[in-house]
C-alpha cells in the first residue's frame, strides 16, 4: 500500500529538493511516479493538466506546504516548500 500523500511529499522534497524546495512538476513526478500511478498522468477529456496536479494541489494546501509563485510563468513552475512541515528536517541536515 502506498504511503500517505503528505509523507510522499515530505520525502520527495527532502530527497530531491534544493534547500527544502522543489519545483511543482518535479514534485508531481516524485509523488506520482508514472510506473506506480499511470492513470494519474491522464489528462481530462477536454484537455488540461494531468489529473495528479489537482490531487497534489489539494494536498499542498491542506497539509500546510508553501507555494512560491515568484517568477513562475505557470503553476507547474512554482516552488513548493515544506512550510509548517519544516520541522521534519533538522536545520542543516540533508536527511
Amino acid at each position: 500500500m502506498a504511503a500517505p500523500i503528505k509523507d510522499r511529499i515530505i520525502k520527495a522534497i527532502k530527497d530531491h529538493g534544493d534547500c527544502g524546495f522543489l519545483v511543482y512538476h518535479r514534485l508531481a513526478e516524485k509523488v506520482f511516479p508514472k510506473a506506480d500511478y499511470p492513470n494519474a498522468w491522464n489528462s481530462p477529456t477536454k484537455g488540461g493538466h494531468p489529473c495528479c496536479y489537482m490531487v497534489l494541489s489539494k494536498a499542498i494546501r491542506e497539509h500546510g506546504f508553501s507555494m512560491n509563485f515568484d517568477d513562475a510563468p505557470a503553476v507547474c513552475y512554482t516552488m513548493i516548500g515544506l512550510g509548517k512541515n519544516a520541522r521534519c528536517i533538522p536545520y542543516g541536515s540533508k536527511q
